[in-house]
């Protein structure tokens, strides 16, 4: 099933909505379009296609290599979150992602992987809660050697969102590193449902 994030969705509903082709010229470029788009959705639906990419990109000499092989594991997730290869997808991305992190954090607090990409980690490691069920080897994933303040910004996060919320978070440290992740259910009362 392939699902797209809120802004290309509206892209592609302004695209298709735009004015009809003037000539068959322009009506079978339009179509070779169409068919092209059509190639790269299902390209980018195919997760050991993008899991490959990000193998080959780990391979290869660029600086840039970390931030292209977990930008294709993020597209797994992306293109369909229901995807048994997600959890894959997942375990490898917060490996990097968490190099990542460590990496811009000093050099380049402002970057996208020192501030906002880490919402992006929480949501994905959202779609592992089940009910009566917390998905301790991907919070291990995510959290384990990063500092106890990233972690700790996770909390007000689960707070807000039903499933989450009914897990109580505790991080134990090393140096400040978080080492353990552990989560209780909390006791529901009739008072506090």
């Amino acid at each position: 099933m392939l699902q797209r994030s809120g802004w290309y969705a509206a892209a592609t509903v302004l695209a298709l909505a735009s004015a009809a082709p003037a000539t068959a010229d322009e009506a079978s470029e339009e179509a070779c379009n169409l068919g092209r788009a059509a190639v790269l959705d299902a390209t980018l639906a195919d997760a050991d296609f993008l899991i490959a990419q990000a193998d080959r990109k780990l391979t290869e000499d660029r600086k840039d290599r970390q931030e292209l092989a977990y930008r294709y594991l993020t597209l797994v997730f992306l293109m369909d979150p229901e995807s048994p290869r997600s959890a894959e997808a997942f375990a490898r991305a917060a490996r990097l992602y968490r190099t990542l992190y460590m990496n811009y954090r000093v050099w380049q607090p402002r970057s996208i992987y020192a501030s906002s990409e880490r919402l992006f980690m929480f949501q994905w490691l959202r779609s592992f809660y089940e009910e009566g069920h917390f998905p301790q080897e991907q919070a291990d994933q995510l959290f384990k050697g990063l500092p106890l303040s990233f972690a700790e910004s996770y909390v007000p996060f689960a707070e807000l969102r039903p499933l989450l919320s009914d897990w109580s978070m505790e991080f134990l440290e090393d140096n400040g590193l978080v080492e353990v992740v552990k989560a209780t259910p909390v006791a529901r009362t009739a008072q506090n449902p």
